[in-house]
């Protein structure tokens, strides 16, 4: 009787012992994949937090260097992405803004292009007429959208009169495009928004004498 009250005892005292172990390997294992979890999770918020810190925005660059007065086609542009944190006031983001455009300055190849570097082409006003001008002196700083005077060193009739024997033609002569060089001329051919009455004066006084652009 004693042995067998001796083992039931002990049978008894071990249940606990062993379920006591269990529980503390199962707790030891769910502590461990907490830890796992917990350091997963700080490892997904850290890269969304520098993520974040360094998102990235498509801004538009020359492709090639643009001189001034160049009108901006597609391939003289493309996408570059630069970080979202930093600063780019007025820098164009689309393509489109920009195509068609007349560059207001030099822009040298890979530089940010901001709206303020270009022009929109003009428009003819109406009642206005476009004639081509062969030009006597230097037109390359002439930009397309500028007003300019037309004077002859000729006299002109029905005109009014300017210095040094001059005459004016018109002083509102919308420069429409580039000049187109020819040859070794100094002036080239530049097209020119006039009235219909100033046009046909501008070309009868260029086949007579030297015809000027000045700006105003």
């Amino acid at each position: 009787m004693a042995n067998l009250f001796h083992l039931w005892n002990h049978d008894q005292a071990t249940v606990p012992a062993r379920t006591t172990l269990h529980r503390r390997r199962v707790l030891l294992g769910l502590r461990h994949a907490l830890i796992a979890l917990l350091t997963g999770l700080s490892v997904l918020f850290g890269l969304q937090a520098v993520s974040s810190s360094h998102q990235m925005r498509d801004v538009v660059v020359a492709a090639r260097t643009l001189k001034e007065g160049a009108r901006i086609r597609a391939s003289d542009v493309e996408i570059r992405q630069v970080p979202e944190t930093e600063p780019w006031p007025g820098v164009v983001r689309l393509p489109a803004d920009v195509i068609g455009l007349y560059a207001q300055i030099d822009i040298e190849a890979g530089q940010l292009i901001a709206g303020a570097m270009a022009r929109s082409p003009p428009v003819v006003p109406a009642g206005f007429t476009v004639v081509r001008l062969q030009l006597a002196a230097d037109s390359s700083r002439m930009r397309p959208g500028d007003t300019v005077s037309l004077v002859s060193s000729l006299g002109c009739e029905d005109s009014k009169t300017g210095a040094n024997d001059t005459c004016i033609i018109t002083d509102s002569a919308l420069v429409m495009g580039t000049a187109t060089q020819s040859g070794e001329e100094l002036g080239g051919s530049v097209p020119f928004a006039l009235k219909p009455q100033d046009a046909v004066k501008a070309l009868a006084a260029q086949e007579m004498g030297a015809l000027m652009a000045v700006a105003h």
